[in-house]
């Protein structure tokens, strides 16, 4: 638990460093603030039709479809839905079901991995913006990312940072955590990062833009104006993932046409 404490800390300000890389007034009264003044863009039902669904995310794909892309029965499918902000850019719906015997990838110990369907981040975006956004970025731009996060991080730590990273850094000195963990951490937490940025393949002919991450295996869309994730883990191969969560795009954008 500790150890789970410690990484939602770092994460939070590892959020907060990248989503400050325009400037920072420091005086932000929130996350929600932070988030929407510097990056994601909330969508509501007048920036069109997929954005009418950004707080229903269970019409846009309902259990019941979910559970027949995943060849799986309804009656026994969870869902989550998660709004971490009051920014729709961070809601998602999870579709989950016992999965046949996989393991998850990149863990140190064997858990069996469920199977998954998610979608949501329903957010406004112009199409450069997603283009920017959401393909393979360079050594040298990971290396500038990483550097902001762990001046940031450096900064919390002395409490010289955003009353959000503050506040995170205080938490963990109250629950113990020392500075050279905390780095540690973060080192080990842009590492993950990194992979994710160099891993964004363009997909064609699915909205007016998406990309595909072959790491974290979400099929990012944008359709007039608004930016959709499908994330699929049904198998350990990432191509049949993908041409999965291609399938379900496909029904997803159907109820906006």
């Amino acid at each position: 638990m500790r150890k789970l404490h410690t990484i939602a800390c770092i994460a939070g300000i590892a959020l907060i460093a990248l989503s400050s890389c325009g400037g920072d007034d420091g005086n932000a009264s929130g996350l929600d603030k932070t988030i929407e003044k510097y990056g994601a863009k909330s969508a509501s039902p007048g920036d069109g039709c997929l954005a009418g669904y950004a707080e229903k995310l269970t019409d846009l794909l309902t259990a019941t479809e979910a559970a027949g892309q995943a060849g799986k029965d309804a009656a026994s499918t969870e869902t989550k839905y998660n709004k971490v902000t009051k920014s729709t850019a961070y809601h998602e719906c999870i579709y989950k079901w016992e999965g046949n015997g996989r393991l998850m990838k990149n863990v140190a110990v064997k858990v069996p991995q469920d199977d998954i369907i998610s979608i949501g981040c329903i957010e406004t975006m112009t199409e450069a913006a997603f283009k920017d956004r959401y393909s393979e970025k360079t050594e040298e731009q990971i290396a500038e990312m990483n550097a902001v996060v762990d001046k940031q991080m450096d900064k919390a730590l002395e409490g010289n940072s955003t009353p959000e990273a503050n506040a995170a850094a205080e938490k963990l000195k109250k629950a113990g955590i020392s500075k050279s963990t905390a780095k540690n951490t973060t080192k080990s937490m842009t590492g993950s990062f990194g992979k994710i940025l160099k891993s964004y393949r363009p997909v064609e002919g699915v909205g007016d833009a998406a990309a595909w991450n072959e790491v974290s295996e979400k099929l990012h869309i944008l359709n007039n104006g608004v930016k959709v994730e499908i994330g699929v883990n049904l198998s350990d191969d990432t191509e049949v993932n993908k041409a999965k969560a291609i399938e379900i795009a496909r029904i997803v954008l159907g109820k906006c046409e």
